[in-house]
């Protein structure tokens, strides 16, 4: 829910930062392509793309969209590739990724059928 690259590292550094070495960071995010299971999704993927090439403070994966009353909520979907390396670069280590099915109910080993990952990271810094 972190509008913009340098904005969602930062906060994860600072996650890191807080978190005593060696500590457990557990995380969920929105996976980028789920869009293709929800109806209008490959439209709003491809506006999402479009308006990322077009417009530089806009990357593909981000929406805008209405949510509980709120009228512009943002939401930034992720590759599992671009997430890596967010955290990688944040000075997290990714101990375990699991998909989280479309209902939001469980886990499943099925990309097609996930609607985001949960993952399991440790802080980089050492346990002394």
């Amino acid at each position: 829910m972190i509008q913009g690259t340098e904005n969602r590292r930062r906060c994860l550094c600072h996650g890191a930062r807080a978190l005593r070495p060696g500590g457990t960071f557990v995380l969920h995010v929105h996976r980028r392509w789920a869009a293709l299971r929800e109806r209008g999704g490959w439209r709003r993927l491809l506006r999402s793309r479009i308006d990322s090439l077009l417009t530089p403070d806009v990357e593909f994966g981000d929406a805008t969209y209405a949510y509980r009353g709120l009228a512009d909520m943002f939401m930034h979907r992720f590759s599992l590739a671009e997430l890596r390396e967010d955290l990688r670069d944040s000075g997290w280590q990714v101990d375990r990724v699991d998909g989280v099915d479309l209902t939001g109910e469980q886990l499943t080993d099925s990309t097609w059928n996930s609607s985001g990952f949960l993952l399991v990271c440790r802080s980089g810094k050492s346990i002394e």
